[in-house]
């Protein structure tokens, strides 16, 4: 005969605020003699219970929260007690509180980054770590038995990667652990890992028919965010290809916007930057009078948002201020295959409306941009020159002209330029070369505004402790939109210049940039009141030596709508 072998312990204690429950198995072996109960102690603070030998659980109540105890278990017979089984330390408290603002974006296919903001409560216990959980789902929102990713980060981890996604939606939740145990499951990120539509041949690859691939694939998808997709999207025209490494895409049922919110649209603004981004809805959708759709990044090629329904607008959809510049690229951007309106295969060209040439404007005057047509985008505007005759010998006359404004370009109106310096010789800077939405730097003294643009023009030499007559931030960029059904509404379709409009108005104004290019797609009928790609309005500066000048108006991009036969 000899005393039992040690109790099973296959579940750690559960706390709570003060008591904490202990649940055990009996001994593999009671050693020949029955068991005749067991022993609970703690060594410190002291503490000791008899228990019967038919428990299996008990708790302790009346503990300080925020001290340590350590229980230890036998299990005793006529022969004697067992060894200790030792229970796992425990800090009697509260729960942990949730996380919040829990985001999911991919680095490639198979692996992607789940982040989180600091935990709310973390009650007397400190956290020990994160449990990152990832619930998968199939296209119908049903649960993936044995499909759940658990993934523990440190107590102080804001953010973890997950490798070896499945081809799945998931729900990732970020939960804090305390010694008291797991916090609640609080928000969530869905994330759909799924591989990019693939094509025959480039050719068959346009905005229209990638955006029918993911409204027709995705019919069961209805998440409230953007999935960002690390893989290459090409889109091909008869004469080559354009590849953009990342884009983005959300896919929504029948939505009615009554608050423009961006994450519910695009990813991250630390990851959309230069990222072509595809808005699906299948069903209807309304905009509200007074909301504005409208991404809060620039450096955008393109938005698509496409349309499985009706479309009414009373509110605004924008790509205003929100063009990229597009040097290097060398081949059109392919909207849609076929016969649109009397066009056929509508694109976006490389090049859009030329700059205003500054120097070709008359004395104290500018030369607007170029409109674009076909699809093109608008030129900026160029900077104003400015014409003085010195009032003293040898009463020369001075004219320095303008910066001109940019070439529109495939993503984005042109830069305006720079406005002239000011009883000097000194002409302010072009807006970019071609394709590029780069502001004019304006020439010298405080007198001078740069040109509207991305990034916009400055004044380095102003003097001003206000601003450096900055230009205006933006030009047009490129959105297409295109429904199935009709589009109507009172509200507005957009992708205009920005005026060149700063914070002082100078005496000698940039030229603003020019607008980008708006194509729409219908199939049944068409009643929007607005449809624009407006180049910026010409700057009015003030008056300076008994002249009003003038920076150059943005050209206007294209806004047409075409119907879908």
């Amino acid at each position: 005969m000899a005393p039992p072998s040690i109790p099973l312990i296959f579940v750690r204690p559960l706390v709570e605020a003060s008591q904490i429950t202990f649940t055990w198995l009996p001994p593999t072996s009671d050693g020949g003699s029955p068991i005749t109960g067991y022993i609970l102690s703690c060594a410190s603070p002291p503490f000791t219970r008899i228990l019967q030998e038919y428990d299996r659980s008990t708790f302790v109540t009346d503990l300080t929260p925020g001290v340590s105890y350590t229980f230890s278990l036998v299990a005793v017979n006529s022969d004697g007690s067992s060894e200790p089984a030792s229970f796992r330390t425990v800090v009697p408290g509260y729960r942990p509180g949730t996380t919040s603002n829990v985001q999911a974006y991919f680095l490639n296919n198979d692996t992607a980054i789940v982040s989180w903001s600091t935990t709310t409560e973390l009650g007397f216990s400190p956290l020990i770590n994160h449990v990152v959980r990832g619930d998968a789902y199939d296209s119908l929102d049903n649960l993936y038995n044995n499909s759940t990713i658990l993934q523990t980060a440190n107590s102080t981890a804001s953010f973890v990667s997950i490798t070896s996604l499945g081809p799945y939606k998931y729900r990732f939740y970020s939960i804090p652990v305390n010694s008291v145990g797991y916090g609640p499951l609080g928000s969530f990120s869905t994330l759909l890992n799924i591989p990019p539509p693939t094509y025959s041949s480039f050719i068959t690859s346009s905005i229209m028919q990638f955006g029918s691939t993911l409204s027709g694939s995705y019919t069961r998808f209805t998440t409230p965010s953007s999935i960002f997709i690390s893989s290459q999207l090409t889109v091909g025209t008869l004469s080559g290809s354009n590849n953009f490494p990342n884009y983005e895409f959300c896919v929504k049922s029948t939505t009615v916007v009554s608050t423009f919110v961006h994450s519910e649209w695009f990813s991250p603004s630390n990851l959309s930057l230069g990222v072509p981004s595809f808005c699906v809805v299948n069903g209807d959708l309304t905009i509200n009078s007074g909301v504005v759709f409208k991404p809060d990044l620039r450096f955008k090629p393109f938005v698509t948002l496409f349309v499985k329904g009706n479309l009414v607008v009373n509110g605004e959809i924008s790509m205003t201020g929100r063009g990229q510049g597009s040097s290097g690229y060398t081949t059109p951007l392919q909207i849609a295959y076929g016969t649109y309106s009397g066009v056929s295969n509508p694109l976006v060209p490389i090049n859009g409306g030329a700059g205003g040439d500054g120097n070709l404007a008359g004395d104290n005057a500018s030369v607007a941009g170029t409109n674009g047509s076909g699809g093109s985008t608008g030129g900026g505007g160029s900077g104003c020159r400015d014409t003085t005759t010195f009032p003293f010998p040898p009463f020369a006359k001075i004219s320095p002209a303008g910066g001109s404004g940019a070439q529109g370009g495939m993503f984005g109106g042109g830069g305006g330029g720079g406005g002239a310096g000011v009883n000097n010789a000194f002409v302010g800077s072009s807006g970019g070369n071609a394709n590029q939405t780069i502001g004019g730097i304006a020439s010298q003294f405080n007198l001078s505004a740069g040109g509207a643009g991305e990034p916009p023009g400055t004044n380095p030499f102003s003097m001003s402790t206000i601003v450096q007559l900055e230009g205006a931030r933006g030009v047009g960029g490129v959105l297409f939109v295109i429904c199935t059904g009709s589009i109507s509404g009172s509200g507005s379709i957009t992708a205009d210049g920005l005026q060149n409009s700063t914070i002082l108005q100078p005496n000698i104004p940039g030229g603003s940039s020019g607008g980008g290019s708006v194509t729409v797609f219908y199939s049944t009928s068409y009643s929007l009141a607005t449809l624009s790609a407006n180049g910026g309005a010409s700057q009015v500066g003030a008056l300076y030596n008994g002249v009003i000048r003038q920076g150059g108006a943005g050209g206007n991009g294209t806004a047409r709508a075409l119907q879908i036969p």
